[in-house]
């Protein structure tokens, strides 16, 4: 998650708090206790705060459904790109 943080220049316990609301999908490869976010997730979700605070707000509200409806479609997967 460190890595994760200096990358999006977000402190490390809203990134957490962006996985527990849902925005953020966690890959947790078997056997580690690491937990990486995808490097593209990360930049996706900059790019839709890019707005401003209102479209910040709507943006993650879509992405919380998105991630929800593709949780549902699919199990939990390892993603190229991930960052710890």
């Amino acid at each position: 998650m460190a890595s994760a943080s200096a990358y999006s220049g977000l402190p490390v316990r809203r990134l957490w708090t962006l996985i527990s609301e849902g925005v953020l999908r966690p890959i947790r490869p078997p056997g580690a206790r690491a937990v990486l976010v995808d490097r593209l997730d990360l930049d996706r979700l900059l790019e839709d705060w890019k707005g401003g605070p209102a479209d910040a707000a709507r943006a993650t509200q879509a992405r919380r459904a998105v991630l929800a409806r593709s949780r549902r479609r699919s199990g939990p997967d390892a993603m190229s790109g991930a960052v710890s």
